[in-house]
Order: C-alpha cells, then structure tokens, then sequence
C-alpha cells in the first residue's frame, strides 16, 4: 500500500502540512501502524518547492515521484534523507489505456505487453531497476490483468530478475546499493 500526501500546489508549508497527516492517519486507521513507517508518493507525481521537505518531516521512507534516474536514489531534504524510487510516464498504465476525447484511441493490452517487455530487457540488460506504476481502475482490467501476469512471468523467466515492495527497497538502499535480503 502507498500513503498519498495531496500536496502537489506551490502554497506555503503552514497550508500543506496538515494534508501528509491527515492522509497518513486515514491509511493508519485502516492498516494500523505497519513497523516499516509511512511511505508515500504524490498524486501525478506533482511536487511543490515543499513537498519532499513535508514528507521527510512526517518520516515518510520514501518518495517516488521524480524521474531522475532509472534505479533509486538519495534526495536531500531540509528534514533528512530520503530514499527516491523514481518513475516514468512510460512504465506508467495512464498513459497507455486512458481514453481522452480528440486524443485518439487506447493502447491494447498487447502494445502495452510490448512496450513493458521491452522497458524490461533494457533494465535488465544494464542491471537497472524497473518501477511500474499501475491503477486498480486502469489495469483492473480482465485482458490487462492477464497481460500483467505474462510480463511479471515473462520477468520471473529471468536468472537474477527480483520482485520488491518499494518500502523493501527503500529500506535496504545504501550509498552503494540494495543490501542483500535476509
């Protein structure tokens, strides 16, 4: 489960401050306090000048709204240290099957396969991370959910290819890397 903060405007601190918590406690209520702290991403992946500064102060692990790089990161915060699991709009299911009047048709299930299994390969090849992003609305889908399964088995065909909770991962980065899993 991802804790969304809803502080994706450039308003001052003092106005977004109350958003990260009063989000954090809704998924507490519901989850309870999981041992692993919050963790979190913003909505559309939109930041303001505090965003990551409001985050860090609520000790959330992790953000995962930049697309610097293609394997997580450290961003610097005013409050710490955080652990950056970037994105990309390509690995993200919106882009693909979201129907928009005047933009032209949806993606199939299979361009989409496609377009994954190749991300894939490349992250593979070059030893990087591949982060999906994925919507229950989207790809809760019959035919997109089989083609989720053939890609995460087509992944699973591969010697080395590993599956992480973006908090696993954000609590296993070094400076130098993932820690072994125990």
């Amino acid at each position: 489960m991802v804790i969304t903060a809803t502080c994706t405007s450039p308003q001052p601190p003092w106005n977004l401050r109350r958003k990260p918590k009063s989000s954090t406690g809704v998924f507490r209520s519901w989850i309870g306090s999981p041992d692993n702290g919050p963790w979190g991403t913003l909505p559309s992946w939109e930041l303001s000048p505090y965003s990551l500064d409001l985050l860090a102060e609520r000790g959330f692990l992790y953000d995962s709204s930049l697309m610097g790089d293609d394997a997580p990161y450290f961003v610097d915060t005013a409050n710490g240290r955080m652990v950056e699991i970037p994105v990309e709009w390509a690995l993200d299911d919106v882009p693909y099957y979201a129907f928009s009047r005047g933009a032209g048709s949806m993606n199939t299930p299979e361009d989409v396969y496609k377009a994954w299994e190749w991300e894939f390969d490349g992250a593979y090849q070059y030893g990087r991370a591949l982060t999906l992003t994925m919507h229950p609305q989207v790809t809760g889908r019959l035919a997109k959910i089989m083609v989720l399964e053939r890609l995460i088995k087509y992944m699973q065909s591969h010697t080395g290819a590993e599956f992480f909770r973006c908090c696993d991962v954000a609590k296993a980065r070094t400076a130098d890397g993932m820690r072994p899993s125990d």
